[in-house]
């Protein structure tokens, strides 16, 4: 398992939107399902070279959002046998 979390003074929101609708990202992720609560959007990713790879990434649901919480989750596991 590996966390990945990022905030700041600058809203993250939009950049993350445009990393998850690229090309080179789709090409290596598949969408698996989304839910949205308090704000925050979290969708899971299974990965379509190595499907035991899985990323779950959360962030605000709309830009202009509260900057003083954690404005990115990414938390990816690894199914092992």
């Amino acid at each position: 398992m590996c966390h990945i979390t990022g905030g700041g003074n600058a809203d993250l929101q939009p950049v993350i939107e445009g990393v998850l609708a690229s090309p080179a990202f789709s090409s290596r992720w598949e969408q698996q399902s989304t839910s949205t609560k308090d704000g925050m959007t979290s969708t899971t990713f299974r990965n379509r070279e190595e499907p035991a790879m899985i990323i779950q990434i959360s962030r605000a649901d709309k830009a202009g959002q509260r900057l003083d919480r954690v404005q990115l989750i990414a938390t990816a596991t690894f199914q092992t046998k």
